[in-house]
């Protein structure tokens, strides 16, 4: 009978505590990353940071890192290029790093059409960037396939749209 009791209330509890309120909020990151040339043929990789971006975010939600629930990619778009030169970029991809956490990627694209001036990757829904945006720092990787050397610097803008669950605050 006390364990039946024991597990009632233990059943209870874990019911109240799946019904926390919870809100949603899209947040967007505009990222320029810049790899220094000679650039060769194969993969080049430049990195960048959000981190300043989604304090701000939080800041201006009334929200801390304690209260993200968990964050989703919604939309990742390679917006321009310093070079524009068709056919250029091969494949794109973008990665998550920071702290003790493994490397996760969360979008890619693999061609990137020859003639796009914004490619829009593909993003899984599978990849958790949760832990990544509840770190006071993390680094975002834009890994670029060239199909060409390039002497040049290669700039390329990166917009991204995240989809943040976060606790309810109680009016």
């Amino acid at each position: 009978m006390r364990f039946f009791l024991f597990g009632a209330a233990v059943c209870s509890l874990l019911a109240l505590h799946s019904c926390t309120p919870s809100a949603s909020s899209e947040f967007v990151a505009e990222q320029n990353f810049s790899l220094e040339g000679p650039l060769f043929e194969g993969p080049n990789s430049g990195q960048a940071s959000i981190s300043q971006a989604f304090s701000q975010w939080l800041e201006e939600q009334g929200l801390t890192r304690d209260d993200i629930v968990s964050v989703q990619v919604k939309e990742v778009i390679l917006v321009n290029t310093s070079n524009p030169t068709e056919g250029l970029i091969s494949d794109a991809g973008l990665t998550f790093a920071g702290g003790d956490l493994e490397m996760t990627q969360v979008a890619v694209l693999n061609p990137v059409p020859s003639s796009a001036a914004g490619a829009k990757l593909t993003t899984g829904t599978e990849a958790n960037i949760t832990p990544f945006l509840k770190l006071n720092e993390f680094i975002v990787l834009l890994d670029l396939g060239l199909a060409n050397d390039l002497d040049d610097n290669l700039e390329a803008t990166v917009k991204m749209k995240f989809e943040v669950t976060y606790k309810a605050k109680e009016s």
